[in-house]
């Protein structure tokens, strides 16, 4: 919960969604389970749009300590949050997503980044080399 929250919160500080927003992300693993879970080592927390989302919006939480979900063997340690005002963005986000979990050395890279505008500066990267074509 603690992991979900720290992404949640990031979100809220930014402006993205309300305090009731993160507790419904994560509410929705509480009733769900970790199906946020989405690769080794990387879970997206969200909840479906709702009045508590005010923009959409995208975060990362780089855990110094590993996240551990019920039975799950793999701790998380990229916590990814993830707010969508409609279906279509939502959508349109976890397309995002996608193809920057397709970068093979994703975890290595941002682990590399003493700043959060080096993480911003490798992730706008990675997703232009991907959306423009170049790369797998």
């Amino acid at each position: 919960e603690g992991a979900i929250r720290c992404a949640g919160e990031i979100l809220k500080r930014k402006g993205c969604v309300t305090s009731g927003y993160v507790e419904q992300m994560v509410e929705v693993v509480r009733e769900n389970g970790p199906y946020i879970i989405v690769d080794e080592g990387v879970a997206l927390a969200h909840a479906r749009p709702s009045d508590g989302v005010k923009k959409i919006g995208m975060s990362l939480a780089v855990l110094k300590r590993p996240a551990y979900f019920e039975g799950i063997d793999k701790p998380v340690v990229l916590m990814f949050g993830l707010s969508a005002v409609d279906s279509d963005s939502h959508i349109e986000l976890l397309s995002e997503l996608s193809l920057l979990l397709k970068e093979e050395d994703l975890k290595e890279q941002i682990n590399g980044c003493i700043t959060e505008a080096q993480v911003i500066k490798y992730i706008n990267f990675v997703l232009t080399k991907k959306q423009s074509g170049g790369g797998n």
